[in-house]
């Protein structure tokens, strides 16, 4: 739960917003503490951006799985550095690698 928390608060901070009802989502799978589940259900999934193209969707999702990528190469094998904090950075990278655009309208959200 505190993992999700961290993602969704992270990268909607990086998101413009999309006018209601219309627009992109990036979404990002459903985490526990320890694992990303890209197989739930797309209504499952945590909304991290909202976006009034495909195109603005994809460049952020592009630019924070980048970001999440350095950020996990850069502290995986640091054993100086806080376990926990390293956790939460592979769930990041994870749950950015599986993350998807979703047109606002899917009905996979229902």
């Amino acid at each position: 739960m505190i993992k999700r928390i961290i993602l969704s608060v992270s990268l909607a901070l990086l998101a413009g917003p999309a006018s209601a009802g219309q627009g992109w989502y990036l979404l990002g799978p459903p985490n526990d503490s320890s694992f990303v589940y890209p197989r739930a259900p797309l209504k499952h999934w945590d909304q991290v951006g909202a976006f009034d193209t495909t195109k603005d969707c994809e460049q952020a999702r592009t630019t924070w799985r980048i970001r999440a990528k350095e950020d996990y190469e850069r502290v995986k094998d640091d054993m100086r550095i806080d376990g926990t904090i390293r956790l939460n950075n592979r769930l990041r990278h994870e749950a950015l690698e599986f993350s998807r655009c979703i047109a606002s309208d899917d009905p996979r959200l229902q």
